[in-house]
């Protein structure tokens, strides 16, 4: 099974068709034609921190008392291919577990995805501290380093904002702004400080005696921006021959392309090993510069 690509914080958007591809293959990696594939969507509750570090969906979705939210089948081509689409509804957000099986040959496969379409906004609900909730929005998802993120918010104009950049660990900045009647933008500078995310974190305060609107005194939100500092990339490059033969000597010529200074390891291994585990190669930059959850 193949994912659609989901948005920048890698889930998908709710109230909104999403296509999956299958593809069946026998043993020789021939694709070939399978009818009546099932495909099974469950909703997967909440894990709390001191269950087990691991999920066992397998088990999950066995439990006589787990039915799933959706199910369907689907008819691969002639080229072994097919595909379906998910449609999860905003109020139904959350996490899924969707699992494809064939019933002839009994394999199955299947991935964990999230629905979201504004993960950090809180849901409709009649408590009533969502209405102290502040909406607003950037102007883009991703920023490089060096580029201004434009804050846009609702306001009246007799207001103050605290806007507050804070990391996972730390508040990085903070301002205090005067609102304008109506709508008010606040333009945040991006330093490499920020990558690879920041929370920008907003409290509008309103005078006591204010008439002019029905909100609350107070008003609070945060959303998350992502950072991306070319800066820290690496483009290594090898120069070698395209191919070794047993018990010969050869030379290997290792370099960045923009000359910049790097640490690394050289790794020779049988590309067929790599194949019958599926080995995907790692993206390191990715895997160092993974987003900083909220502390």
């Amino acid at each position: 099974m193949r994912s659609p690509k989901g948005n920048a914080y890698g889930s998908f958007f709710t109230d909104e068709n999403q296509t999956f591809d299958v593809v069946v293959v026998d043993e020789n990696g021939k694709p070939i034609k399978r009818d009546n594939l099932e495909v099974k969507v469950y909703k997967v509750e909440w894990r709390w921190w001191w269950n087990s570090s691991y999920d066992d969906l397998a088990s999950y979705v066995s439990s006589s008392y787990h039915r799933p939210y959706m199910s369907l089948k689907v008819n691969t081509n002639a080229n072994g291919k097919a595909n379906f689409n998910i449609k999860i509804p905003d109020n139904d957000r959350g996490r899924y577990l969707i699992r494809i099986s064939d019933p002839v040959s009994g394999h199955a496969t299947g991935r964990t995805a999230y629905f979201y379409k504004n993960w950090w906004q809180k849901a409709p609900s009649s408590d009533k501290e969502a209405a102290k909730m502040l909406v607003f929005s950037a102007d883009k998802e991703n920023y490089n380093v060096g580029e201004v993120a434009k804050v846009t918010f609702a306001s009246g104009s007799e207001g103050r904002a605290l806007v507050s950049i804070e990391n996972g660990t730390e508040v990085l900045d903070y301002n205090w702004v005067k609102t304008n009647k109506g709508e008010t933008t606040v333009d945040i500078p991006i330093t490499k400080e920020m990558a690879p995310n920041v929370f920008v974190n907003i409290s509008l305060l309103q005078p006591h005696a204010i008439t002019a609107n029905d909100l609350p005194i107070r008003l609070y939100g945060v959303i998350p921006i992502m950072v991306e500092n070319p800066s820290t990339k690496l483009y290594p490059e090898l120069q070698m021959p395209e191919t070794l033969k047993p018990e010969q000597s050869f030379e290997v010529k290792v370099s960045e392309k923009n000359n910049k200074p790097m640490t690394y390891t050289i790794a020779m291994v049988e590309e067929g090993l790599l194949d019958l585990t599926r080995f995907k190669t790692p993206n390191a930059w990715m895997n160092f510069t993974s987003v900083k959850l909220w502390a």
